[in-house]
């Protein structure tokens, strides 16, 4: 089978977004009457602090680079925050999962049971230098600035697995916002070629999805297995989507460099060359 490109990376917070949440995964959400933390506080602390390179620190899992001084880990992303109806099914096609290989970790709560922002990836991780930095997110907002917020919806539930083979990722492809992500692939091909980084994909063989769940090792569900989520969960979802208020909009396109997040608010215009915005410190 095909091995797709695969981002290792950890999960970062919300910005603004009035999707609801649920609560039945974080019961101080129901108890608590506290205005929400504005997302540039949240991105403060998107990124946990570094434990070193051994993967017993992290699961088992082994990072995609090693940490070198002077060389910071980037990813491009967008995120998203799975309502109360899309959580209560992903939630479910989980623990299927987890019913036939106790080795499934879910990405959809933390290790406290707190819910979790949804990634679709925008590159593969990257290294970027020191000095390099601020160039990398000005040339960002100047490829982005033009791209429109748009929808997206998720279905065809697969496995994908990292290059590296060590890891199998359980996920949900995206649908409606194919071309859409195709465009905003296109836009950062500039800029990856500047920065003498590796695309994601080619546009003819780009596969946008969100992982919802990660096991160690190299090997893809068996399609009869799939098939099996399918007829269980394809409905459901297609159900789902009819309702457009349901729909996912994508509104920001994100870069976390190193322990910093930045963000681009998509339909905007910017008055000054490089006036972007830092979501960390």
């Amino acid at each position: 089978m095909t091995t797709l490109a695969i981002v290792q990376y950890d999960s970062s917070s919300d910005d603004d977004e009035t999707d609801e949440r649920d609560p039945t995964l974080d019961p101080a959400a129901t108890a608590s009457t506290l205005p929400s933390l504005p997302s540039t506080f949240l991105n403060l602390y998107a990124t946990k602090p570094r434990l070193g390179d051994d993967p017993a620190f992290h699961q088992g899992r082994k990072r995609a680079h090693r940490h070198v001084d002077g060389q910071w880990a980037t990813h491009i992303y967008t995120e998203f925050w799975p309502d109360v109806k899309l959580m209560s099914i992903l939630d479910r096609i989980v623990k299927k999962a987890g019913s036939l290989d106790k080795g499934w970790t879910s990405l959809l709560v933390s290790e406290l049971g707190n819910q979790l922002a949804l990634h679709i990836s925008l590159s593969r991780a990257l290294t970027l230098w020191t000095d390099e930095r601020e160039d990398f997110t000005r040339a960002l907002n100047r490829v982005l600035a033009h791209i429109e917020p748009f929808v997206m919806t998720l279905d065809n539930i697969s496995t994908f697995v990292n290059d590296e083979r060590t890891r199998t990722f359980l996920v949900l492809e995206v649908n409606e916002g194919k071309s859409e992500f195709g465009g905003v692939l296109r836009a950062l091909e500039s800029v990856m070629e500047q920065f003498k980084q590796p695309p994601l994909y080619t546009i003819d063989t780009a596969r946008f999805h969100a992982s919802i769940a990660w096991r160690l090792g190299g090997e893809e569900m068996e399609p009869e297995q799939l098939s099996h989520f399918v007829e269980e969960f394809g409905e459901e979802l297609d159900a789902m989507w009819k309702d457009t208020s349901k729909t996912i909009r994508v509104n920001e396109v994100k870069a976390k460099i190193g322990n910093q997040i930045w963000v681009e608010k998509l339909g905007e215009r910017h008055v000054t060359e490089g006036n972007h915005r830092h979501g960390g410190a």
